[in-house]
């Protein structure tokens, strides 16, 4: 079974603190974060591209992220656009989230499943 991992698992990883697993998928917006703030961003983009499957943002997601968003307009409880992606990403392709960071769960009550 995949888990998406986010950007601060991504990191923990790089960082030894965390164990990568041969079940972990990315978003192309973590690949993109992480890149962000690490030096020899295009070895680190290779490494990681041989290493982990990358869920592009396609369609289904853009459509799923203008659903959600506007969902949390509406309440006054929107999260960064960046999670929302992510989160956005899991919910489509029903994958768990793995993350650290507690804006995911205000995605739950639309089907997004974290571990």
């Amino acid at each position: 079974m995949a888990i998406l991992i986010d950007t601060n698992i991504l990191i923990e990883i790089h960082k030894g603190r965390e164990e990568l697993k041969p079940d972990y998928v990315i978003s192309v917006i973590s690949l993109l974060e992480f890149l962000l703030g690490v030096k020899n961003e295009e070895n680190w983009k290779r490494s990681i591209e041989e290493t982990l499957l990358i869920i592009p943002l396609d369609n289904k997601v853009v459509l799923m992220v203008s659903k959600l968003y506007k969902k949390l307009k509406r309440r006054g409880e929107l999260i960064d656009i960046r999670n929302l992606i992510i989160g956005a990403t899991a919910i489509v392709y029903n994958i768990p989230l793995k993350s650290k960071d507690k804006d995911f769960e205000k995605l739950t009550e639309f089907g997004l499943v974290l571990i």
